[in-house]
C-alpha cells in the first residue's frame, strides 16, 4: 500500500473509531459506511461522508470528534488519545467534520462530511 494510501487509511479508521464512543446513545445509532479508502496526493484536500443513523424512537443528541489513537496488544486493539498529542504523526488536526453536533429524530439520516487537508 502507498504511504498516502496507508495513512488516508489510518485516519479513516481512526475517525470511525472516534465517532462511535461520540454517539450518546450508541446502541440506538448507526454509522456507515464501515470502511472505504481515500486516495491524495501530498498537499490536495480530500472531502468524503459518512452516514449516521438514527435507529432508536427517541430523539438522540450527537457530537462529532476527531482523535488519534495508537495501536495496542497483540490482537491490534486501539487507544485514542483524548486532546492534544505531541506524536509527529498526528492526523486529527488534518481533519474538519461538519456538522460537529446536531440532533436526529427516530429513523433519521444525517450526512456527515469530513475534509482531510
Amino acid at each position: 500500500m502507498k504511504p498516502n494510501k496507508l495513512i488516508l487509511a489510518a485516519l479513516i479508521f481512526s475517525l470511525q473509531l472516534a465517532l462511535f464512543p461520540l454517539i450518546h446513545s450508541a446502541d440506538a445509532t448507526s454509522l456507515s459506511p464501515l470502511t472505504f479508502e481515500l486516495v491524495a496526493n501530498p498537499g490536495e484536500t480530500v472531502k468524503s461522508v459518512v452516514r449516521v443513523t438514527n435507529t432508536e424512537s427517541n430523539t438522540v443528541g450527537i457530537s462529532m470528534q476527531v482523535e488519534n489513537f495508537t495501536a495496542v496488544g497483540e490482537e491490534g486493539q486501539v487507544a485514542l488519545e483524548e486532546g492534544e498529542s505531541n506524536n509527529s504523526y498526528s492526523l486529527a488536526n488534518w481533519v474538519t467534520v461538519s456538522p460537529q453536533t446536531f440532533t436526529l429524530e427516530p429513523g433519521e439520516v444525517k450526512p456527515v462530511e469530513f475534509t482531510v487537508n
